[in-house]
């Protein structure tokens, strides 16, 4: 249901929840925290996740049944199970402490003309350009046409993207931790958009491209009494024919780990 009116509502009205500098520049790539840095394998006991050690500040995964993104976080991987230590039965967890978590299930939706579609996304692989990682997704729509959508996450600083007097201006400070995701779909047919949804909540700052997100919807997560421990913001970021690229920048508050919370987080095969 939640999918189906932010839809509706990007038929209607186009607009981002907070535009600024332009945070979603291309921003220098950080020293990678692993290398490889992008590995595919079962991760806190979900199967078909591609992680990202994008840098020591923050790690991302993806899961490939959906083309949705899991989670990003800092502290790194813990390598365990037959692969990595031989020993059968466990598998690599990860360590240290959230950013932000994606949302479950599907999360690609379409519209064709006027009218939300049916569409389902199919994992396409990735691939290694000028030092980053490149998504491949295929979001098949109802009568079989693939549109080929490509995700470059990363990993940036609030100081890398924003001159000091935009840091002021926007209330954040150098040095904030932040995750962006650019999205480029070359090739969207005329009168067919391609969105993702995905939660816009972040606690220092929040940015999307200029016109590039439909009106939220804000979802109350209640305890087990009924009371609202916390509030979800989920926007769609879309894209077709006249915007063929788009993108998501948040930053966070830093986060300090005990030493022993990165240990052996850059292990495992090489």
């Amino acid at each position: 249901m939640i999918l189906v009116t932010l839809l509706l509502a990007l038929g209607q009205q186009q607009q981002s929840p907070q535009q600024g500098p332009p945070a979603q520049a291309e921003a220098p790539v950080f020293a990678r925290a692993r290398d490889p840095f992008v590995f595919r394998c079962v991760l806190d006991k979900r199967v078909r996740i591609v992680t990202l050690a994008l840098s020591d500040e923050l790690w991302a995964a993806y899961d490939t049944r959906t083309c949705g993104f899991y989670k990003a976080w800092k502290g790194g991987v813990k390598f365990d199970g037959a692969v990595y230590t031989t020993v059968h039965g466990p598998t690599p967890t990860s360590r240290g402490a959230d950013y932000a978590k994606g949302l479950e299930g599907d999360v690609w939706v379409a519209r064709v003309g006027d009218q939300p579609s049916e569409a389902r996304a199919e994992w396409r692989g990735y691939r290694l350009e000028n030092g980053t990682c490149v998504l491949l997704y295929d979001v098949v729509l109802k009568d079989g046409r693939a549109i080929r959508v490509e995700e470059r996450p990363e990993s940036l600083r609030s100081d890398q993207v924003f001159k000091p007097e935009e840091l002021e201006d926007w209330g954040l400070e150098p040095g904030l931790p932040g995750f962006v995701r650019r999205f480029r779909a070359p090739e969207v047919p005329t009168g067919v958009l391609v969105a993702v949804q995905v939660r816009t909540d972040a606690p220092r700052g929040r940015f999307i491209d200029a016109g590039g997100a439909a009106q939220e919807k804000l979802v109350d997560l209640k305890d087990g009494k009924g009371q609202v421990i916390a509030t979800e913001i989920h926007s769609l970021i879309w894209l077709d024919a006249n915007r063929k690229t788009n993108s998501l920048t948040q930053f966070y508050d830093p986060i300090v780990l005990p030493a022993a919370e990165t240990k052996d987080a850059k292990g495992g095969a090489k």
